[in-house]
């Protein structure tokens, strides 16, 4: 009999555990990034990045999701030499797929996270009390991230994810210099732990 209670809670627990990423389950996520890096042998120069994007996804099947998300970033890098900052401002969609790894735990997930992101955004410079407008610069970005959930609740998650490896491909243009293009594609492989992306979602 004893035996028997103890797998029955196993399998309540289990099912439990997979409620939130079950077939035609929605969800709601917001998530967010913010990085600062100091260059203090260039010109005292700081730079900041705030990302945020929300998104909506829906599961095909258990564990695996698809969606899409909408949203953006700010950059800002200021010189304290000569009081100049450079502010880029971009809009962000970023359709993806996520197939999610449950642990044998209830509260606890990894996944995969496969994306391309589309940018589009342009460039500003402050000079104390002047403004001029730089480039316009488009970036496409593919990327497989892997992430891990928490699920404090049934309808609950907090994420945590970071880049992982990822392809970019960056175009910039400045009327105002000549008409001139830049292109430039980067790959990397970005799994910095001190530099996450952080993400709260809402499954319904």
């Amino acid at each position: 009999m004893k035996k028997i209670f103890i797998a029955a809670i196993a399998m309540i627990s289990a099912m439990t555990a997979n409620a939130q990423v079950e077939q035609g389950k929605l969800f709601i996520n917001g998530q967010f990034g913010v990085s600062s890096t100091s260059y203090e042998n260039i010109s005292n120069t700081k730079s900041s990045t705030f990302t945020f994007i929300p998104s909506v996804g829906y599961f095909l099947s258990d564990k695996f999701a698809i969606g899409l998300g909408i949203g953006g970033s700010t950059s800002r890098t200021k010189n304290t030499d000569n009081n100049t900052t450079s502010i880029y401002n971009q809009i962000k969609v970023a359709p993806f797929a996520r197939y999610y790894i449950p642990t044998s735990g209830d509260k606890f997930s990894f996944f995969a996270q496969g994306s391309l992101a589309f940018g589009v955004g342009k460039e500003k410079f402050k000079n104390n009390s002047n403004t001029s407008t730089g480039e316009k610069i488009n970036t496409t970005d593919f990327a497989i991230s892997p992430g891990f959930v928490y699920f404090p609740s049934s309808h609950w998650g907090v994420e945590l994810t970071l880049r992982g490896f990822y392809i970019e491909a960056r175009n910039s243009n400045d009327n105002s210099a000549g008409n001139y293009d830049n292109n430039k594609t980067t790959i990397g492989l970005d799994v910095n732990s001190l530099s996450p992306s952080l993400g709260i979602s809402y499954f319904f």
